[in-house]
């Protein structure tokens, strides 16, 4: 991982005599040639129209004795742009999309991005054990449904749903809620209702997006609180399981 863009991606073969570079905005994976008089690239161009970062490219090596040649190429890139670049290596990259990837290094530690698999932090805590099962799965090929039945902890289970100053409110069912911002846990409960929001008082009830058809809410301290029987696991489990074919698992 060279940092310094990760795009839409398109393939073409080139061979490309040795000593030669090849052109700025490519991809390279490098394969080793017997007489070594050229080098065999595999060239994956980067679509810079769908490219939202810029801040780093991936080269797969067919052979690591070809790091130097890329160290070399990076080089030269280097003299002739004025940019620098630093290499991170990893075994297994997953990506969903530009902005959303997870990147293993040999040790087991990782590198992510995007909103299903960021770390999250005290002012970010949403869907926290949805989060955990994609990367305990992607890193340690753990399966969702051991992180998610394992945890007994209903913070890790929250969704902070809110509406924002284009709606007149929250709904629960049918009856208006006092609070624009609820924390919202999934329900077995049948009788639970779901949550919508409405631009007036009168008007139609959107059901918020992605959030369960029944569900419960807790807006009392949540710390060290442990989950309820009627909260529903399954519904984590379908989430964490479709968020990772998003990432081709």
């Amino acid at each position: 991982y060279l940092k310094t863009g990760i795009g839409v991606l398109s393939k073409t073969v080139t061979t490309i005599p040795k000593g030669s570079t090849p052109p700025i905005d490519t991809v390279v994976e490098a394969v080793r040639s017997e007489n070594r008089q050229e080098i065999v690239y595999s060239t994956w161009m980067v679509n810079t129209w769908d490219c939202a970062n810029t801040d780093g490219i991936l080269v797969k090596l067919n052979d690591y004795n070809d790091y130097e040649l890329i160290d070399d190429i990076v080089y030269e890139w280097e003299q002739r742009t004025g940019l620098k670049m630093e290499f991170d290596e990893f075994e297994r990259v997953y990506q969903k999309d530009v902005n959303n990837y997870v990147m293993v290094a040999k040790d087991g530690s990782y590198k992510s991005k995007g909103a299903y698999v960021k770390k999250l932090n005290k002012l970010d805590y949403e869907l926290p054990i949805v989060n955990k099962a994609i990367i305990n799965k992607l890193v340690h090929n753990i399966d969702v449904e051991k992180t998610i039945n394992e945890c007994d902890e209903l913070k890790q289970f929250q969704m902070i749903v809110k509406a924002s100053s284009k709606y007149a409110g929250l709904w629960y069912g049918e009856k208006k809620l006092n609070e624009k911002c609820v924390r919202a846990f999934a329900s077995i409960n049948k009788s639970d209702r779901g949550l919508f929001k409405r631009k007036s008082l009168h008007a139609t009830s959107e059901k918020v997006a992605g959030t369960p058809d029944n569900c419960f809410i807790v807006n009392d301290n949540v710390e060290g609180v442990k989950i309820s029987s009627k909260l529903d696991k399954q519904w984590y489990i379908d989430l964490a399981s479709k968020r990772l074919e998003a990432f081709g698992i």
